[in-house]
């Protein structure tokens, strides 16, 4: 009987240990589909507005048909994504766009040439960040706005 009890809790922790790390997102993260992401960050820099009027980047991944919406600075734009299901894997098609003569598109050009270089991502709370294969910061910081 002792030898039963500390293989037990052996194997219960083995288990429990296991199914943490399929799933990295916590009770109080949001979801990765579905959710309204605002960009906050490129590269570990403040995202900033430089014309009056323009419109901070969005991203929405669809969870039905895999589809990604989203808002440049001044241009709608949408593709589609893939998930590796049980991991993090994240992939984002080149994204088609509108085009729209907006001065000063710089923040927009990096934002929809950065989303197809994603290879994964994390979410803590509400806050999302993307990643490539290349860097060992993200790429792409949002954070979730409730409408």
């Amino acid at each position: 009987m002792h030898g039963i009890l500390p293989s037990l809790l052996v194997a219960a922790t083995l288990i429990l240990t296991a199914s943490c790390q399929e799933d990295a997102t916590g009770p109080d993260d949001l979801p990765l589909l579905d959710t309204h992401w605002v960009l906050r960050q490129v590269d570990g820099k403040t995202a900033l507005l430089t014309e009056k009027g323009a419109h901070m980047p969005d991203l929405t991944l669809l969870a039905a048909a895999n589809h990604t919406r989203g808002q440049g600075t001044c241009n709608w734009f949408g593709g589609s994504y893939a998930l590796a299901e049980g991991t993090q894997r994240l992939t984002i098609s080149e994204q088609g766009s509108t085009y729209i003569n907006c001065p000063n598109q710089n923040l927009e050009a990096t934002f929809l040439l950065t989303l197809p270089l994603t290879t994964h991502y994390e979410i803590t709370g509400r806050t999302l960040r993307l990643y490539d294969d290349e860097h060992t910061e993200a790429r792409l910081t949002f954070e979730a706005e409730t409408k």
